[in-house]
């Protein structure tokens, strides 16, 4: 399932969710249905901050499906979402193209985003 966090912050809604998108598994779905009934969080619901997209990445439309990769920062589920992509009967290559840009972009950020601190432990000023 897939859940995105349009927000600033991590919640643990019965699983932590950071914010972009997070693809639950297994019991964190359940803990995840369960846990958004509670007042806190079903508001965050309602205001849109937490929005439950589809079961798997195959099941969005092309534009829905570019804009939850380009607000997804994490490797794994990035990865998931191309694997899946892969499998199904009909892969979209748009999809896979997005979501190949997004990894290139966390791996290999443009040189005007990078910090280089030299390994210190304070970053240039």
């Amino acid at each position: 399932m897939i859940i995105q966090n349009k927000g600033k912050y991590t919640y643990n809604i019965g699983a932590r969710i950071i914010p972009g998108a997070n693809n639950l598994e297994g019991s964190d779905i359940e803990a995840y249905k369960s846990a958004v009934k509670l007042p806190l969080n079903a508001a965050l619901v309602k205001d849109g901050t937490i929005v439950q997209e589809a079961e798997d990445i195959t099941q969005m439309n092309v534009g829905k499906a570019g804009d939850l990769i380009g607000d997804t920062w994490d490797l794994q589920v990035l990865e998931q979402f191309q694997e899946k992509e892969e499998a199904s009967k009909d892969p979209r290559s748009t999809v896979i193209k997005a979501i190949e840009k997004q990894v290139e972009s966390i791996v290999n950020p443009p040189d005007d985003e990078r910090l280089n601190n030299n390994g210190d432990e304070n970053p240039p000023e």
